[in-house]
């Protein structure tokens, strides 16, 4: 009898164990499926905040550490809240910033070897590029005094395996 009983605690065993592979393959799946957002939302919760070090987040690591060798977190962060202020001028103190991705388009591999070259003579680094999308975003500013939707273009990239956007826009 006790040899039964082992066997049925071993087969129940097996069906556990396959579940939870189940589930961590959906988990892995969904967590790894939007990636590519991942810079745009660094670089949106990092304008909000006039937090530089959250926005450059968006940015390769190399690209980073050049934009820092020209000025510190603090002088990029003075920027940001300049920017804030004459936000809150226009759009009223506690005004908010939301965006939404609403087209993605691939970019081919042409054009992600052009941007791997610009890359190696800006930054004076090879990358791996293995995948890009254009992302239409619409992005509304509200606040108490006006509220207003425009869309910008958004290239990321994915390089050396990280999503990053290519550069900080300049709008």
């Amino acid at each position: 009898m006790g040899k039964g009983l082992r066997d049925r605690v071993q087969g129940k065993g097996i069906y556990v164990a396959i579940f939870i592979i189940i589930i961590l393959f959906i988990w892995y799946f969904v967590a790894n499926s939007n990636l590519y957002e991942r810079p745009i939302k660094n670089y949106f919760d990092g304008l909000s905040r006039a937090d530089s070090k959250i926005m450059f987040k968006a940015l390769p690591d190399f690209a980073r550490k050049e934009l820092l060798k020209e000025k510190s977190y603090r002088e990029y962060d003075k920027s940001l809240k300049t920017i804030i202020d004459d936000m809150k001028e226009e759009y009223g103190d506690n005004f908010k910033i939301k965006y939404k991705i609403i087209a993605k388009e691939s970019i081919d591999n042409t054009d992600l070897e052009s941007v791997a070259n610009e890359f190696k003579k800006t930054y004076n680094t090879s990358v791996d590029i293995t995948e890009g999308y254009k992302l239409k975003v619409d992005i509304t500013t509200k606040g108490s005094k006006k509220e207003e939707t425009n869309s910008l273009d958004f290239f990321v990239y994915k390089i050396n395996n990280v999503w990053s956007l290519k550069e900080l826009q300049n709008h």
